[in-house]
């Protein structure tokens, strides 16, 4: 070894000694275990009909069971065996430890008597007694699992989670119906990999979507409110000797329309989610939809407050996002939404990331303490189109999302 080449070395040694010195990291938290890789995957499943599809209901609630069939019918146009096939071949591929997979929805139908019977169709709506439609139309959950185990995929169920469940009356072609819709966020694992201690846990802070009753309810109550719920879902995951603590979330929209306050929504439910896991044992793999993107502002609003969207403030609490930090990532951007409402475009419009995988694995808050190396393939820029498996169908794209996975090597601090 040369005399400049010591210096160097030296001089090296020396930063790193001054680095780790400067934070007070303890000794024994220098010390991890060898890193052995886990494969991760995230990826909305879709719904179709987004909250803005109700916004005229607030101002003519008369047209609520118009907009009801409107929703129903977006859900089901996009068949979901088809999308589910598409998904499951995706998973096929990959063959991931862990998927983390938000909006899965359950859908009940039954025939409605909203007109003869008022008060009868607003209980469910206002979170009072039971709810009207409780037969099942279509469960994307079983029909997802049964699409992996036509592949020869043994997944299953590690943690799930109920979160929004409304009901809304519906002009269906088979008349007027009572739709209700249950949404969910699941973790999934693949046979052999052990889970422990499932956890759901729901946000305190919801949206409440407020409109005026229809006149069918006046004299029973002033307005009818949905709120839409969210929360996380999460386990335990041993792997390969590791143990990983995996969860999975879906943040509210920034809801733009009502104004940049209304971020107060989805900034409220991350800050629940980083205090709800803050004190869990490193390293925590947190997977979902979080609606913020690397480039959202801090908005100042007065001397005193701050708005600051859930992407920076996850950075601020130590969160390092795994896309962002892949040895590919100059081959690609990683964007996963948005395709056309129906699916239909057969050119791809993805122009955002809002589908994250993050990593934390020091109860520190400096983000170069994840080390690598951290693999992401940005398989999410090329996802496979619905009509290469199934001729003839006008839905061309699984979801409006593409899926974000994650090879990970991720260092064990002591």
């Amino acid at each position: 070894m040369n005399t400049s080449t010591k210096m160097w070395l030296h001089i090296s040694v020396f930063v790193l000694a001054v680095l780790l010195g400067t934070f007070g990291e303890p000794v024994e938290a220098k010390r991890f275990k060898h890193h052995k890789k886990i494969d991760v995957m995230t990826r909305n499943l879709y719904i179709g009909p987004h909250i803005s599809s109700f916004l005229a209901a607030q101002e003519d609630p008369e047209l609520l069971p118009g907009l009801g069939r409107q929703a129903y019918y977006e859900i089901v146009n996009p068949d979901f065996n088809y999308r589910a096939k598409a998904i499951a071949l995706e998973i096929a591929k990959k063959r991931p430890d862990v998927v983390a997979l938000q909006q899965f929805y359950k859908v009940y139908k039954d025939k409605s008597d909203f007109l003869t019977d008022p008060l009868d169709n607003i209980d469910f709506i206002t979170g009072e007694i039971t709810p009207n439609a409780i037969n099942p139309a279509f469960d994307y959950l079983q029909l997802f699992i049964d699409e992996l185990m036509a592949f020869g995929l043994n997944y299953y169920v590690a943690s799930s989670q109920e979160l929004t469940d409304a009901e809304l009356p519906a002009l269906l072609d088979e008349g007027l119906c009572d739709i209700r819709f249950t949404d969910r966020d699941v973790i999934l694992v693949r046979k052999g990999v052990h889970m422990l201690d499932p956890v759901a846990y729901m946000y305190d802070i919801r949206f409440p979507f407020i409109f005026p009753a229809p006149a069918e309810f006046s004299d029973y109550v002033d307005s009818l409110v949905i709120y839409f719920s969210r929360g996380f879902v999460a386990a335990d995951v041993k792997l390969r000797g590791n143990k990983y603590h995996v969860v999975n979330t879906h943040l509210e929209t920034r809801l733009e329309a009502l104004g940049p306050l209304a971020q107060f929504f989805q900034i409220g439910q991350a800050a629940e989610l980083i205090a709800a896991i803050n004190d869990w044992p490193k390293p925590v793999i947190l997977l979902g939809d979080f609606n913020s993107l690397p480039e959202d502002p801090i908005i100042p609003i007065d001397e005193d407050n701050t708005i600051i969207p859930p992407y920076k403030l996850l950075q601020m609490n130590g969160y390092r996002d795994v896309c962002a930090s892949r040895l590919n990532r100059r081959h690609a951007q990683g964007l996963t939404i948005c395709q056309t409402a129906d699916l239909s475009d057969t050119i791809s419009e993805l122009y955002d990331r809002p589908d994250l995988i993050w990593v934390k694995n020091m109860p520190y808050s400096w983000a170069f303490r994840t080390m690598g190396p951290i693999f992401t393939p940005a398989a999410c820029d090329r996802p496979p189109p619905v009509s290469t498996l199934i001729p003839n169908k006008a839905v061309y794209w699984p979801s409006d999302h593409a899926d974000v996975s994650a090879v990970s090597r991720i260092p064990i601090f002591n």
